[in-house]
């Protein structure tokens, strides 16, 4: 409402000064050109009064109109994003770098993570080269990878390996019944790769097709045998790598190595995971 009082005001002032100016000029017998010119110029001064008198009535914000992170900025906190994450740890080696580690109450776009991450730059009280802030989802665990990122290193770049909340819609709204049969179960893994892991028995073997929803499927064949603890393990016919799955009991999908257990998914439909096979 300010702005449209301002802008009136000061389309006012420019249309008055013109019209005063242009009859003065017309008395005196001036052409229809001289006068409309002059009272153009005269206008524009107007215009640049008013506008000077308008900002001091406090009815234009200058930081309304602007851009770039100024305005990114007060965006966020228009938002409230500080309500979004919380500072997990923050360590400086001045002048050198400046390292975050943030959890993030929620998944953000990428815009608001762009926001988040330039808000908790502002935050350093010493002057570094590069500042890297890395984020995680409440439900990560602390020693994962990072879920995201905005780093300055030293201009400003932003990655988010997880799925952002449009991105997990589209991945919680797919159904694997709708394209297999009996399936025994399937996972959403997010660990920079991202798909959703089908498990099913076709012609007594068992497959894991790697679904990309709206892009593609990888497909490959396992060999299944009893899991130490109950449960099934999966490992590829021509694995040399010591890498398997295990199918729990709970319904958990585990990735396995030599190194062991480093990765686990829980069932998109706990109640829906068959491992009778």
């Amino acid at each position: 409402m300010k702005d449209i009082i301002a802008a009136l005001i000061m389309l006012g002032a420019l249309v008055a000064a013109w019209y005063w100016i242009a009859n003065k000029f017309r008395q005196k017998g001036s052409g229809a050109i001289t006068r409309h010119f002059a009272g153009f110029v005269c206008g524009i001064g107007a215009l640049f009064v008013a506008g000077i008198v308008v900002a001091a009535m406090g009815l234009i914000d200058s930081e309304s109109t602007s851009t770039g992170p100024q305005a990114a900025d007060k965006a966020a906190g228009d938002r409230d994003l500080t309500q979004l994450y919380s500072i997990a740890s923050d360590e400086t080696n001045a002048p050198y770098k400046r390292s975050v580690e943030v959890t993030l109450h929620q998944r953000v776009s990428k815009d608001d993570l762009e926001s988040i991450g330039r808000s908790i730059k502002k935050m350093g009280d010493k002057d570094v080269e590069r500042t890297f802030i890395g984020y995680r989802l409440e439900s990560q665990n602390p020693e994962s990878a990072y879920w995201g990122a905005t780093h300055y290193n030293p201009e400003l770049s932003v990655d988010i390996s997880g799925l952002t909340p449009s991105q997990l819609q589209a991945y919680q709204s797919y159904d694997p019944s709708e394209h297999y049969q009996d399936p025994i179960g399937s996972w959403r893994i997010e660990r920079g790769f991202n798909y959703i892991a089908v498990a099913y028995q076709k012609n007594d073997e068992v497959f894991i097709d790697d679904v990309f929803p709206g892009d593609g499927v990888n497909t490959s064949r396992y060999v299944t045998s009893q899991a130490e603890g109950g449960g099934l393990r999966l490992q590829k016919p021509d694995d040399t790598f010591g890498e398997y799955f295990v199918i729990t009991q709970k319904g958990d999908l585990q990735f396995w190595s030599d190194n062991g257990n480093y990765y686990t998914a829980e069932p998109r439909n706990p109640d829906a995971v068959d491992i009778k096979i």
